[in-house]
């Protein structure tokens, strides 16, 4: 590890380090499935690491999820690649509208290069802006790059699908965000019962 990033005594800071190293020096001892380097982290002390390396992920255009075995880090098209876990030829899920709220959490942004240009990022779409000093147009183009939550599905129970994984609507792709798997005890008489809940995604740009 180079001296500059050696944390200091009021941050962490490294430069070139893996994800990996990262939640390492913020305390955390985990493995990395597919790592990969980013160019700065910083998280200066008393700040809150998980929400410093979700800024560094969103940068990078992707996300980690784990499971159960090893955790691993994923770029967001990559997701939709995968083969889905679950077919489904009807549409039973309750959906989300959240466009309006899209367009103002999720903007486009800009930032000024060596030489002084403009360096733009996504402007497909009418959004709020923002500024973001010494970045690219490859992590600006990220930035805006997102999991945006469209439906939610109740089912049977399927402890096999996890979040980070796809599942087929009606022939169109969803990302589970988060999965959970309930077991509810029956009581005054009732029956027991297991059943999965899954929030899904699309990905906006």
């Amino acid at each position: 590890m180079p001296p500059d990033s050696v944390p200091s005594h009021d941050s962490r800071d490294q430069k070139g380090a893996t994800l990996g190293s990262i939640y390492g020096a913020c305390g955390a001892r985990v493995k990395i499935n597919a790592d990969y380097p980013i160019a700065r982290f910083a998280c200066y002390a008393g700040g809150v690491p998980s929400y410093e390396v979700a800024k560094v992920l969103q940068e990078d255009g992707g996300a980690i999820y784990t499971d159960g075995r090893e955790v691993t880090f994923i770029r967001l098209q990559d997701i939709f690649k995968q083969e889905p876990m679950l077919h489904l030829e009807r549409d039973t899920t309750e959906n989300i509208d959240s466009g309006f709220m899209e367009r103002h959490e999720v903007p486009s942004f800009f930032s000024i290069d060596a030489s002084g240009a403009l360096v733009h990022g996504n402007r497909a779409k009418v959004r709020a802006i923002g500024y973001q000093p010494r970045t690219d147009a490859r992590m600006l183009w990220n930035m805006t790059r997102a999991l945006i939550q469209k439906k939610i599905l109740k089912s049977d129970y399927l402890p096999t699908v996890n979040a980070g994984k796809v599942i087929q609507i009606e022939r169109i792709n969803c990302a589970i965000i988060t999965a959970a798997h309930a077991f509810e005890s029956g009581s005054d008489g009732g029956d027991s019962r297991l059943y999965s809940k899954f929030w899904l995604g699309t990905l906006e740009e």
